[in-house]
């Protein structure tokens, strides 16, 4: 569903303004831009949605993003060799004006797709550069990408600064999907490369001066009519909130038909032109690297999924839509439907017993390992007459060490953690307080 059906299904009988569906598809079109960084599984509904939450495996996963797809999946262990043969290692690369780009490795199992690249400067003068990527598989319908995480670079107007003291910078992104199986994947990377001026310097977090919590932008603009420019430890910078930077980019926004041109290339180009156009930041080159993936580089038999099943519990009836768990990745979809709504309101976050921790046979937890990221979506406010309240629940995570014959549902609880007690513990107290006939048990392949 597009921006526009949403906004009618959402506001109706209203009909929107011209002025005002466009300002609508602006909001939308950056927040897209976004939306690479997060690693959540988002739910396709109008329904309102939230994060429950993502443990602390899911913000130690993205501190620790490096180039090797496998270091990012395997977060507290050593990859398992199904997905060590996954992996493909290599491909095409370009170059001019003394930078290289190339795509180092990718994988593609049964739910998600990641890749890896470098870029490298042989130049003897600061370069700074923008990342993007997109893919597709030239399917109808479309492949259809679902939340997911990227490097640090990807996005929000975030460049990478490469000098002759730090001249390569390694980046990598991963995606769920929606796609027409058996079909293979076009991917594609791409930086627009600049030179400048700015006075770099040195920087702990440049997200503190783009987005201060108390919102004083004072440090930043002061370092903006200086200019300098802040550059950490990675060598990543950014000029977002600079005036010059900032008048540009609305420029560029107005000269935009939203019947005429198309969004994905004018976001793909917005902040390169919004660069050029401020003075920042002087064009050198646009580097591109395109590959084409098998429908699947993982062994389909190394994966394991349950089909649709339901329980009936003291309290609810759960209706698993998808269990998978592949080399790369684990997926999990489900629905609540409570027996007893009286005094149920949706607010934003189910976490109190209205989503699940899923236990190995030996009895652990499993959520943190996986660094499993959950949201949810209720109809409370939008079902017709007689329709049940429905909890819809979207996970996504990382692939176990160990793929468990059958995994158990814990459902979580209020529970106050103790102080320094870890996440693993903290879940692992929960699931052990659990009543045994609030939990069912699947085993992958069919119902236990």
């Amino acid at each position: 569903m597009n921006i526009r059906e949403e906004y009618k299904r959402a506001f109706a009988p209203i009909v929107p303004s011209p002025a005002l569906v466009a300002e609508t598809e602006r909001k939308a079109m950056e927040m897209r831009m976004k939306l690479s960084k997060r690693a959540t599984r988002r739910a396709s509904t109008l329904l309102i949605a939230a994060i429950l939450f993502v443990l602390l495996a899911g913000a130690a996963l993205a501190a620790t993003i490096r180039s090797g797809i496998l270091d990012n999946l395997f977060v507290y262990g050593e990859p398992t060799e199904a997905a060590r043969e996954a992996v493909i290692h290599g491909g095409e690369s370009a170059s001019d004006q003394g930078l290289t780009l190339a795509i180092t490795e990718y994988l593609m199992d049964g739910n998600e797709f990641h890749m890896a690249w470098s870029v490298s400067s042989e130049r003897e003068e600061p370069v700074y550069y923008l990342t993007s990527y997109d893919f597709d598989d030239g399917a109808d319908p479309a492949l259809r990408p679902i939340g997911g995480y990227s490097s640090g670079e990807v996005g929000d107007a975030t460049l990478v600064r490469l000098t002759p003291e730090r001249p390569s910078y390694s980046g990598s992104m991963g995606t769920g999907y929606v796609r027409t199986p058996g079909v293979p994947v076009t991917a594609t990377v791409r930086i627009q490369a600049f030179t400048s001026k700015l006075k770099p310097v040195e920087a702990e977090d440049i997200d503190e001066l783009r987005y201060p919590e108390d919102g004083d932008r004072s440090a930043l603009l002061t370092m903006a009519g200086r200019g300098e420019i802040a550059v950490d430890a990675r060598g990543l910078c950014s000029v977002e909130g600079y005036p010059t930077y900032e008048a540009a980019r609305e420029k560029r926004y107005a000269e935009f038909d939203y019947e005429r041109d198309d969004a994905d290339e004018f976001l793909r180009d917005l902040d390169a032109r919004a660069l050029a156009d401020s003075g920042l930041m002087e064009p050198l080159t646009e580097l591109s690297v395109t590959v084409e993936l098998p429908a699947q580089t993982s062994d389909p038999a190394k994966g394991v999924s349950l089909g649709e099943c339901e329980f009936e519990l003291p309290d609810r009836r759960v209706a698993i839509r998808e269990f998978s768990m592949d080399v790369a990745s684990t997926v999990l979809r489900y629905d609540i439907y409570p027996k007893d709504e009286s005094g149920l309101r949706f607010d934003g976050f189910w976490s109190d017993g209205w989503t699940y921790l899923l236990v190995d046979p030996e009895g652990k937890v499993m959520n943190v390992e996986l660094g499993l990221g959950m949201s949810a979506s209720a109809n409370d406010e939008t079902r017709e007459a007689g329709e049940p309240l429905c909890i819809r629940v979207e996970c996504d995570g990382g692939p176990a060490a160990e793929i468990p014959e059958h995994v158990t549902f814990v459902p979580t609880r209020r529970l106050e953690r103790a102080e320094g007690e870890s996440s693993f513990d903290y879940y692992q107290r929960m699931a052990e307080l659990a009543r045994p006939e609030d939990c069912f048990t699947v085993r992958l392949g069919g119902e236990e």
